[in-house]
């Protein structure tokens, strides 16, 4: 009987111990589960802290920077907002145009006329008609296929490269609008086709570029700041602001969407390509990669790529779906500009010694003319390029 009852207690405590082995694996498992719990905390309250402490960081020198412009006086550009109202339904206007050709411009086909890559590779160039006694830029109007030319003499309107209408008021750019074009310089000024001129804005800006529907357009200043007008009214509806540091170093070029503008902005020794809504005129995203400054930024027409072009002759294509680098290659000499065609298919660039046509996707190089211009722009349906030196010269280069 007594080993009996010892046997049976030698077994309640083996059971008993067995229970606490059990316990304390369980409140140790427990208890690594809540020391993890406790560590990712502590690291996230780690990583919120030095987030917070780069955010006061940088809103110090942003501070300090903009104290130390107003103390020389040059100041701090903010938005300004002329007539909400007109602002609320130049948006509209903008949005429904947006909603009216996105999808069917995204959905287009390349024309049948198109050029083929193999009639590009026999291009070659014309001798050069002067239009104006020097040049800085150069737009082109597929539909009518009328260029303009401007620079520090005028702006030369040329439906005709034998007959070009010109006016000798310094220009520092200038697009066409559905009926007539509009320019800029120490004042924003419209025409009509026949260069008669239709009124003006006052300000000074370096560039200006027009929406499809020809009632509103954006133009940017030297300090990055751009502004929405209304051509219509002849009014400045609102002005993006500007950070300290910033200066533009490129045309301002505005969506086919018509909802957002691109410009390349130089701050500090930084080489960007920023993004702005128009809506609000915030910027939404910059693109970082050049290493020197950028002259020339253009929007492929279905809205899905951006190139750009800077001084060392980098071209960088951008995916404005996916917001990332999508290829990049380099052209002999600085580069002035760049262009898609109308299809998105090509790409043209011009340097100080050449103008260069690749093939977006296989992004080979079609041809490359000897010819140094500061400007250049495809011909409908890719039948060709038109071309302009610095000395005034309208180049035509096809077959």
């Amino acid at each position: 009987m007594t080993w009996v009852v010892l046997f049976s207690m030698l077994s309640a405590f083996r059971a008993r111990s067995r229970l606490d082995v059990y316990h304390t694996q369980v409140e140790s498992h427990a208890t690594r589960k809540q020391l993890h719990a406790t560590r990712r905390e502590l690291s996230h309250a780690l990583y919120q802290h030095d987030a917070a402490c780069r955010v006061i960081a940088r809103l110090t020198k942003e501070r300090d920077d903009a104290l130390a412009l107003a103390r020389s006086g040059q100041g701090v550009v903010v938005t300004q907002q002329v007539d909400q109202a007109a602002l609320e339904q130049a948006y509209a206007n903008l949005q429904d145009y947006w909603k009216a050709t996105s999808k069917t411009r995204k959905k287009r086909k390349a024309p049948a006329q198109l050029a083929s890559s193999s009639q590009i590779k026999a291009w070659s160039p014309q001798k050069p008609v002067k239009v104006l006694g020097s040049a800085s830029g150069l737009a082109h109007d597929v539909k009518s296929g009328a260029s303009l030319v401007w620079g520090p003499q005028g702006v030369a309107f040329c439906a005709s490269a034998k007959k070009p209408v010109t006016v000798d008021k310094p220009t520092s750019s200038a697009c066409f609008l559905p009926q007539g074009l509009v320019t800029c310089g120490d004042n924003i000024t419209i025409y009509s086709s026949s260069m008669e001129e239709q009124g003006s804005i006052q300000g000074t800006y370096q560039s200006i570029d027009a929406h499809a529907t020809g009632k509103y357009a954006v133009a940017l200043k030297a300090s990055g700041a751009w502004s929405l007008i209304a051509l219509e009214a002849k009014s400045v509806l609102a002005e993006s602001s500007v950070d300290p540091g910033d200066a533009a170093t490129s045309p301002i070029r505005i969506h086919p969407d018509g909802m957002i503008v691109a410009a390349a902005i130089s701050t500090n020794g930084a080489h960007r390509v920023k993004v702005w809504e128009v809506k609000d005129q915030k910027p939404v995203h910059a693109f970082d990669g050049h290493s020197a400054p950028i002259s020339s930024v253009a929007f492929s027409e279905n809205g899905y790529h951006l190139a750009s072009v800077d001084e060392s002759g980098t071209v960088k294509l951008w995916d404005l779906r996916k917001l990332k680098e999508l290829k990049s290659f380099q052209v002999a000499d600085a580069g002035t500009s760049v262009s898609f065609d109308s299809s998105g298919k090509y790409l043209v660039v011009a340097t100080a010694s050449s103008v260069v046509v690749r093939e977006v996707k296989p992004w080979s190089d079609l041809v490359s003319i000897e010819t140094g211009t500061v400007g250049a722009c495809f011909l409908t349906d890719a039948q060709g390029v038109v071309a302009v030196d610095a000395g005034g010269g309208l180049v035509s280069i096809g077959k």
